[in-house]
């Protein structure tokens, strides 16, 4: 039986959605073919620099796609060696699932399997995570319960590094349940200049911070070329500015199809 949720890639009117079916190689791929595209910006080293440290320890959350085994190359050579790799259980496929030698070999092997929901790791013992594709290819009705399982984990001062492209009710889960938790939350555009016929990658970097009554949340974006953070008020500006570089994304597909 097939593990991982079809998520329909339609126009962003129609959004995320989880369904019976569930995705096919062809479309994992495709996913997994957008976080390829960026693993040789050198912005990413330079968000990887910025928001961990030598002396982190981090968790690497994975479904066996290339982008994972390659950001990990990435940490090891910019020093961060402290790292806690995991096949999410929801994601593991058997042999007869990989229907390729290429998908197999991105599944890596000193890997450890834990159940998505309950990770069995120590609460407040990560200072990163890093998640490359995880919330892309997981059903709506358990992203509350991965939220909650990665909040478990992660020290006070701790930053969730989450590489996606931010469909709509993803987007719309991510900025209703962290802000609430007094999380900082942070959005990143990788380059996409030269990858006219892909989504824009978005890295939400979000931190771990003690929840406060009355507290403000605070929301910063990056989305306008310039590397520099500029917040906004509420959850609905962050999500407008995403909006305008997706729907400038498409406008661009269209336009550049034969």
């Amino acid at each position: 039986m097939a593990l991982i949720p079809r998520i329909r890639w339609t126009e962003l009117d129609s959004g995320y959605h989880s369904t019976d079916e569930y995705l096919t190689h062809d479309e994992l791929r495709r996913t997994d073919d957008i976080f390829d595209k960026i693993c040789d910006q050198s912005f990413l080293e330079e968000l990887l620099k910025k928001y961990i440290k030598t002396s982190d320890r981090v968790l690497t959350i994975n479904r066996g796609n290339s982008a994972t085994s390659r950001f990990t190359d990435r940490l090891h050579t910019l020093g961060i060696r402290n790292t806690t790799k995991v096949n999410l259980e929801e994601f593991n496929l058997s042999e007869e699932q990989l229907c390729s030698a290429k998908a197999s070999q991105f599944v890596e092997p000193d890997a450890i399997s834990l159940d998505a929901l309950n990770m069995g790791l120590a609460s407040d013992s990560f200072s990163a995570v890093l998640d490359t594709g995880i919330l892309e290819a997981i059903t709506e009705n358990k992203l509350d319960n991965i939220f909650t399982e990665l909040c478990r984990v992660m020290k006070f001062g701790g930053r969730y590094i989450c590489f996606t492209v931010a469909e709509k009710l993803l987007l719309s889960r991510v900025l209703d349940y962290f802000p609430k938790e007094g999380w900082i939350v942070r959005v990143h555009m990788m380059d996409n200049s030269s990858t006219e016929n892909t989504m824009p990658v978005f890295v939400f970097v979000l931190t771990k911070f003690k929840k406060l009554p009355k507290s403000t949340p605070i929301l910063e974006v990056d989305v306008e070329g310039s590397h520099e953070l500029r917040r906004l008020q509420d959850r609905e500006a962050v999500t407008n500015a995403i909006l305008e570089n997706q729907q400038y994304a498409i406008f661009r597909q269209k336009i550049n199809r034969p």
